[in-house]
């Protein structure tokens, strides 16, 4: 019942935490055991910052939008093709207080999705390499916004609407 509760504050914060609650409640602790996927179940919300990303071979940056993150991994939006399994150097910049704090991570390609046309191409990355500071910078960045109700909407719909504001000359339907 937590799981499906109306108001997104009330329920689970985490996969980690309902996979955990499952282990818990069932009798057979072998069949469930979730303790060793650790980086699958952080906290993600939708966070919009402007970044950059420079592939390993030491091109030029290119322009991309956080769209949500975790202290783990990120999706991104950019506007260049960008094959999956490809190294690259993340930069972007939080909100620290009054002004922001830069963060660099080598991070991997996972996954990608072009979204109508080669200019709007939306990719998942892992942070493979970050400092253990901006790691926890950012994790505290996601709870806080969390526990502040302003992560309460879908990523998606929250993506597409800010999308919008920013660019409206490349609406996505």
């Amino acid at each position: 019942l937590k799981a499906l509760e109306k108001r997104p504050r009330y329920r689970f914060h985490s996969c980690r935490e309902f996979a955990l609650t499952l282990e818990d409640s069932t009798d057979d602790k072998s069949r469930c055991y979730f303790g060793d996927k650790e980086s699958r179940w952080d906290p993600r919300v939708a966070v919009y910052v402007k970044a950059r990303v420079q592939l390993d071979d030491g091109s030029e940056y290119i322009p991309a939008d956080t769209m949500n993150m975790s202290a783990n991994g990120a999706s991104l939006r950019i506007n260049t093709e960008i094959p999956i399994g490809s190294k690259i150097r993340l930069e972007f910049y939080l909100p620290d207080e009054n002004n922001y704090r830069k963060v660099h991570a080598k991070a991997t390609i996972v996954w990608k999705d072009t979204l109508k046309g080669t200019e709007n191409i939306e990719i998942g990355v892992t942070l493979d390499e970050i400092d253990d500071k901006d790691r926890h910078y950012i994790a505290v960045f996601v709870r806080d916004l969390l526990l502040s109700g302003q992560g309460d909407d879908l990523p998606s719909e929250r993506t597409v609407s800010f999308y919008d504001q920013l660019h409206p000359h490349l609406r996505i339907d």
